[in-house]
């Protein structure tokens, strides 16, 4: 059985690429990997990964152990589509493991990206009030983020200790060779189209002071490239997409390897 709309929302998605005989597909974490065989049913060969292998229910699939804060056990260069579902927020090293998924995708793979958002109204409010994305939680604690802590193994899975901002997500993906190649949206939250209501004016009047300021700022140093990247977070920021949407799904193509990354972050070196 799959888990709430965004496991839906991503089945809807892989139903839309069509026959995928000859493709790589990476799967992690896994789960279950029942979403695994969404792309076996295309023709795929997957290999569903995960830190718990054992718990992996999909026929058809390759189970493999493998830990998303450390390399995986895979090529460089050598997979067509990447599925990491409902996992960056789990792990402390993010930039380490885009960068790492980036490395292991062909030239223009795709990496498909789901996570809780922290960008939706109701969480920003929730963050404001108690520093928790969800304002009947208590701020995420060791007390209920560890998750299938199993002391023999010393395999140790947070919660959601990591959640993201669509911001955040962005820059992290930007500086680790991707391109944002399409945002999807997701279920809405109701609250927070309350919350759009009554504070959108006030967003749109921060957000115009923000970039001005930027503006000021690097004027002496502002061309086209750095205009078009604040423009590109204004528009995100005050996307109702963003701000109403609970997950943020993204789908990411790889652009450039690292030494190209490199390069074309050293334009903005202060």
């Amino acid at each position: 059985m799959y888990k709430g709309r965004i496991y839906q929302r991503t089945i809807q998605f892989i139903e839309t690429l069509g026959p995928l005989d000859g493709k790589l597909v990476v799967d992690i974490p896994a789960g279950t990997g029942h979403i695994s065989e969404e792309f076996v049913k295309r023709g795929a060969r997957v290999l569903a990964m995960d830190l718990y292998p054992e718990k992996i229910e999909a026929e058809g699939v390759e189970k493999i152990y493998a830990d998303m804060n450390d390399k995986l056990p895979l090529e460089d260069n050598s997979v067509d589509i990447i599925l990491c579902q409902e996992g960056i927020e789990h792990i402390h090293n993010q930039f380490g493991l885009l960068k790492e998924l980036n490395r292991k995708l062909k030239k223009g793979g795709m990496l498909l990206i789901t996570t809780p958002s922290l960008s939706h109204l109701r969480s920003r409010v929730s963050m404001m009030l108690l520093e928790s994305d969800y304002w009947k939680r208590m701020p995420p604690s060791e007390v209920d983020s560890v998750w299938f802590l199993e002391s023999k193994l010393d395999r140790l899975y947070f919660g959601h200790m990591f959640l993201l901002s669509v911001n955040h997500l962005r820059s992290l993906a930007i500086m680790a060779g991707f391109e944002i190649s399409k945002r999807i949206p997701t279920q809405i939250s109701n609250s927070s189209v309350t919350w759009f209501i009554l504070l959108y004016p006030f967003m749109i009047l921060a957000n115009c002071f923000a970039f001005m300021d930027s503006y000021r700022k690097q004027r002496k140093n502002w061309n086209k490239k750095k205009r078009d990247i604040y423009i590109e977070q204004f528009k995100l920021n005050l996307s109702p997409k963003t701000l109403m949407c609970r997950d943020i799904f993204w789908v990411l193509r790889k652009k450039s390897d690292w030494k190209e990354t490199l390069e074309y972050l050293k334009e903005f070196e202060s």
